[in-house]
């Protein structure tokens, strides 16, 4: 059985990102997040139905709550780390970028961690397909998304301080450099909490 996407949907997103590009301010970086948010959407409604909904395919049970939980502790922590870093006056860990870094992180582990080690005995039935952060979670659970935070901090620290006169005259290498980064915790780590919530 396959789900239909009406027009008026269609319509209503399209209308959603042509008002994002009407509010924000004009340039090619606004047009490509409009855009982006338009394909987007569709996949989203997608996976709200598939969660709240009619499933066109027999999966396990959905575990919705793994998105607000890992959400919100993700957050915390870059929230937390943005104070401690303006009382430290430290202001590589208070850039739109790196925090980004931090939170897309800390998505993956902690996603990682609730799939593998289940803490809140959700019923998850997950494994974890690389050796290193399986047996860190097997053995001392909360380690992986601990040690993923300290790497990254690790990494800021290193590319914003430590290499910060070498980088300076290659801005868009270490910009580059972190939006690779970036994306290898983004991805895997919306991958998982979407598969965990969709049941897949």
């Amino acid at each position: 059985m396959a789900y239909s996407f009406h027009p008026l949907f269609f319509i209503l997103f399209l209308f959603l990102s042509f008002l994002i590009f009407f509010f924000s301010k004009k340039d090619y970086l606004s047009a490509f997040f409009s855009l982006g948010i338009f394909f987007l959407l569709p996949w989203v409604f997608y996976i709200g139905i598939w969660i709240y909904g009619e499933r066109w395919m027999s999966y396990d049970e959905t575990h919705s709550a793994i998105i607000p939980l890992v959400i919100a502790i993700a957050s915390f922590v870059t929230i937390l780390t943005y104070i401690f870093a303006r009382f430290a006056k430290s202001k590589e860990y208070t850039s739109i970028l790196n925090l980004s870094l931090i939170f897309a992180h800390m998505l993956d582990g902690w996603t990682s961690y609730f799939a593998i080690v289940d803490p809140f005995h959700m019923g998850l039935s997950y494994g974890e397909k690389h050796p290193l952060p399986l047996f860190l979670m097997q053995k001392f659970g909360l380690s992986y998304p601990i040690i993923k935070f300290v790497i990254v901090i690790a990494i800021i620290y290193a590319m914003d301080v430590y290499l910060k006169e070498e980088l300076k005259e290659r801005l868009t290498l270490a910009n580059l450099i972190k939006f690779f980064i970036l994306i290898l915790g983004l991805s895997p780590g919306l991958r998982d909490m979407l598969r965990i919530a969709m049941g897949i």
